[in-house]
C-alpha cells in the first residue's frame, strides 16, 4: 500500500521579513510616479501661425511649466492658411503630432522625468527656421 505524503510549507515571519527587506523586487513594477501622491491634469493650447510662430514664439519662446507626474493634455491648432505644422516634445513625444491647416491635434503624456525639454517643429514648414525651437517644457 502506497503512502501519500503531503508537505505543507508555512510562510514564517523570517521569510516575510526577507521579502519585505527587498525593495528592488517589490518596487520594480510600481512605475515612475509611485512616490508622488498627487499629479494634476495640465491643459495647454498651442497655436501655430505662419507669421508669429507657436503661441507668438517667433521672438520669445514660450514655456509650459508642470510638476513631475502631472498629466499634460496638449492641443495643437494649425492656424496656417496652407501648410501643415508639427509639434514634438523632446524625450517625451519625439515623433510628434502634425496638424493640417485649420485643424487641431492633441497629445497626452505624463511628465515622469524632471528637467527642461525642447518643444520643436519636427517637420519642414514655411516657419521651420523660427519654429524649430518654439518653447520649453519645464518639469520640476
Amino acid at each position: 500500500m502506497a503512502a501519500i505524503v503531503i508537505t505543507v510549507v508555512a510562510l514564517t515571519s523570517s521569510t516575510a521579513a526577507l521579502v519585505e527587506g527587498t525593495p528592488s523586487l517589490l518596487s520594480a513594477n510600481l512605475g515612475p510616479c509611485h512616490d508622488v501622491t498627487t499629479g494634476t491634469l495640465q491643459s495647454f493650447l498651442i497655436i501655430a501661425n505662419d507669421t508669429t510662430g507657436y503661441n507668438n514664439s517667433r521672438y520669445q519662446p514660450f514655456v509650459m511649466k508642470v510638476h513631475r507626474c502631472d498629466t499634460l493634455l496638449v492641443t495643437f491648432t494649425d492656424k496656417s492658411c496652407c501648410a501643415p505644422h508639427g509639434l514634438a516634445v523632446e524625450t517625451y513625444f519625439p515623433k510628434g503630432i502634425i496638424s493640417q491647416p485649420g485643424q487641431s491635434s492633441s497629445m497626452r503624456l505624463q511628465a515622469t522625468i524632471s528637467g527642461q525639454f525642447a518643444l520643436t517643429e519636427h517637420i519642414f514648414s514655411p516657419t521651420y527656421l523660427f519654429d524649430r525651437n518654439s518653447g520649453t517644457l519645464n518639469v520640476t
